[in-house]
């Protein structure tokens, strides 16, 4: 894994986190409502998920955000 790709992960981890407490929603209720297996979002959130664009999608529509938002420093 490059550099680039480790900064912009450690970003996309950070940022669902954030949003995710900011929705006040626990990693569970995140994963069932974006359809996502009960572990996805703590896997995430700790660096062993590798989130495809996808997973993504459904996680911005859940936290009613753009995809974008979680590449924002």
């Amino acid at each position: 894994m490059t550099n680039t790709t480790s900064k912009i992960l450690q970003r996309i981890r950070k940022n669902v986190k954030t949003l995710r407490k900011k929705a006040k929603l626990t990693q569970v209720q995140l994963a069932f409502r974006a359809d996502l297996s009960p572990d996805y979002i703590p896997k995430l959130e700790q660096g062993k998920n590798f989130p495809s664009i996808a997973a993504l999608c459904k996680l911005a529509d859940v936290l009613k955000i753009d995809p974008h938002e979680f590449l924002k420093p």
